[in-house]
């Protein structure tokens, strides 16, 4: 095929996804859904407008490893290590029990053991390329069951080595062969990986040292993709995926100062390279299969699906004690994964898949990845409906009736770094409080404390009611998860219309909505970092404590519209610009380098250079009110000036100057 060719069919494929993706967004439909079906309409089952998939599918895998690469950028180890139990048990389990689960269908349905063991491969696999991006998009990657799905996505990924070779293994002997065999290739596929990480770890960070002493952009970003595709490719030749590679490498730069900067170097490549997989696996369904077996992939997707889901949430319902938790990973977990296409190409190989079972796992297969979004955005609805009732309760029996008794107290919804430091002062000074939170390691943290604490989920009408949301003044919510972060808030103002509701958001889209729902005061991380840094800059720039104060009283007071790009309205305006019209003293020191020590205020005529007076010198530790043009100044002196913020500040500027150093 000729160059012309080639790029010809690339602007059809690009054409075709700018129109649908744009249609989606109109329909307010998830974009992996548009690129999905894009990849139908191109397929050789449908239009049959691209002759060289080959060089798509090339293309695709570059992308899923970028895509992979800049997911890492975005986690950190740390986030693993709170759930490190329920993610490498439960991705276990779950891997077991849907494999222990397709082995006792073989035989109502014809297949040997060894066809029944690669049948419970395939299923168990997730697609880690659309649910990290999905999570990534939903902003839920930083929630609890953002991070369990991302680590148990990231685990499979993991077993797909052993997996592979277990698959080898069984190729070469189809009639014997031993678990002992298969758990040996599992440790050794895990030990690889966890080798290669830390070689990683080793190497990449020195590396990025030197390049950025270079000081050329052209030279960190090729140096960056380097690594991403080189990582990939040595995990290929270690026998792992190579997005896993990918994936790996970023991990480790996440935990570098160059994080930031390497992922908005690479983030538009990866969305654009990035949607050719989709549009590859799109391409992937046969139409006329479907068409002929409409009724029958049907029946298996929603089966897949339904299974998937209820094994993961059981699994995981044993782990977390926390039911509408392990079913939003169960429902997220529920399609087939991208390594799935990988084992099950081999599988037919082999012979253990027959040709009308591939085309039926590719339908079923490509069918719940379409339905993941979907699934995804119903996802909350579905986990609250199912826990309507409240599946979970105080964790200890006592804790009921201490909380029926406090008045007045503070409910901290949620235990990380804010809810402990929110803790750790309440407790100080003695104000009651009760911590609500979902995870076992911080009620047992709280316990431990003597905190009176509840196990639940805060969303829950009768979880708050436990925590006595009645006769309580002030409920903080401090979580990490959107969506239940606004379900408690609009819950908690339906039964408590006067409680005081303070929330603490990551995003600054969430405010306006957070406030609909009945929250009294938004507090946005990154805004609140904002209003931290300027108001040091104005210190330093010796602006008046009492302006730098009122700007940020206006700025909160306006919802950080500032911040958000909007306008401040013409009320906080006018406040601003009255408080700037208004006349105020400040005090402040003479410093020991200042050129107007040993001048007297003669000298200085701060009045006619546009400055505030001096009303007040406190010089030897004697003050002098009012003093005239002949009183000379002392390094040390303590000066109260007087007028309005423009002049204070500008005396403030003259008396502090000094010498430039050489």
């Amino acid at each position: 095929m000729t160059p012309a060719h080639i790029f010809s069919e690339i602007i059809i494929i690009f054409s075709a996804a700018v129109l649908i993706s744009y249609l989606f967004q109109k329909l307010r439909q998830p974009s992996i859904v548009g690129f999905l079906i894009t990849g139908v309409l191109l397929g050789p089952s449908c239009l049959s407008l691209i002759a060289n998939q080959q060089l798509i599918e090339i293309l695709a895998e570059v992308g899923i490893i970028l895509l992979l690469f800049t997911i890492g950028l975005e986690f950190s180890l740390s986030h693993f290590g709170r759930w490190k139990k329920q993610i490498l048990l439960g991705g276990t389990l779950q891997i077991l029990v849907t494999v222990a689960a397709a082995m006792a269908l073989i035989g109502p349905i014809g297949l040997s053991p060894a066809q029944g063991l690669i049948l419970g491969f395939l299923l168990a696999l997730s697609s880690t390329a659309i649910g990290m991006k999905l999570l990534f998009d939903n902003r839920e990657l930083d929630s609890p069951h953002g991070r369990i799905t991302a680590g148990i996505l990231l685990f499979q990924d993991i077993c797909v080595i052993p997996i592979l070779l277990i698959i080898q293994i069984i190729g070469n002997n189809p009639t014997q062969f031993s678990v002992f065999q298969i758990l040996w290739v599992f440790f050794k596929g895990l030990g690889v990986s966890l080798l290669l990480f830390f070689a990683l770890r080793l190497s990449i960070n020195p590396l990025l040292n030197r390049l950025a002493r270079l000081k050329n952009k052209e030279t960190f970003i090729l140096s960056i993709a380097l690594i991403a595709l080189g990582t990939a490719g040595a995990a290929d030749r270690l026998g792992l995926s190579p997005a896993l590679g990918a994936f790996l490498a970023g991990l480790v730069l996440a935990e570098s100062r160059y994080a930031h900067q390497v992922a908005a170097d690479i983030l538009p490549l990866r969305y654009l390279l990035g949607s050719l997989f989709f549009i590859s696996i799109g391409m992937l369904l046969d139409l006329r299969y479907l068409a002929g077996h409409f009724l029958s992939v049907g029946l298996l997707t929603a089966l897949t699906i339904s299974v998937k889901a209820g094994i993961t949430s059981i699994v995981l319902y044993l782990l977390t004690r926390s039911l509408r938790m392990s079913v939003l990973i169960g429902l997220m977990l529920a399609q087939i994964g991208e390594f799935s296409f990988v084992l099950a190409q081999i599988s037919k190989d082999t012979y253990f898949l027959p040709e009308t079972g591939f085309q039926m796992f590719l339908a079923v297969s490509v069918l719940t990845m379409i339905a993941t979004p979907f699934i995804m955005q119903a996802a909350p609805k579905i986990s609250f409906w199912i826990t309507r009732w409240g599946s979970a309760g105080p964790l200890v029996e006592t804790e009921n009736q201490i909380t029926k008794k406090m008045k007045n107290h503070v409910i901290i919804i949620g235990f990380g770094l804010n809810g402990q430091n929110m803790a750790r002062v309440l407790n100080e000074i003695g104000i009651s409080f009760v911590v609500v939170d979902l995870n076992p390691k911080l009620i047992q943290l709280a316990l431990e404390r003597k905190y009176v604490t509840l196990f639940g989920d805060a969303s829950h009408g009768n979880i708050l009611n436990e925590a006595g949301l009645m006769n309580a003044r002030i409920l903080v919510v401090a979580i990490s998860d959107p969506v239940s972060t606004r379900r408690t808030v609009a819950r908690a103002r339906q039964l408590n219309p006067d409680i005081h509701l303070l929330v603490r958001t990551h995003y600054a889209d969430e405010i306006a909505e957070l406030y609909r729902l009945g929250a009294t005061q938004v507090i946005p991380e990154d805004f609140e970092t904002s209003v931290e840094i300027f108001s040091r800059v104005l210190q330093e720039l010796h602006i008046p404590r009492n302006l730098i104060q009122a700007q940020t009283d206006i700025i909160r007071k306006d919802g950080y519209a500032m911040f958000r790009g909007l306008s401040l309205s013409s009320e906080a305006v006018a406040d601003f610009s009255e408080l700037l019209k208004k006349t105020t003293v400040e005090t402040m020191i003479l410093p020991e380098k200042s050129l107007a020590v040993g001048k007297t205020l003669g000298e200085l005529d701060l009045s006619r250079q546009g400055a505030a007076s001096v009303m007040v010198i406190i010089q030897d530790g004697r003050p002098r009110t009012n003093p005239d043009a002949d009183t000379r100044l002392k390094a040390g002196d303590m000066l109260i000036l007087y007028g309005n913020h423009a002049a204070i500040d500008r005396a403030q500027l003259i008396l502090t100057k000094s010498e430039p150093t050489a």
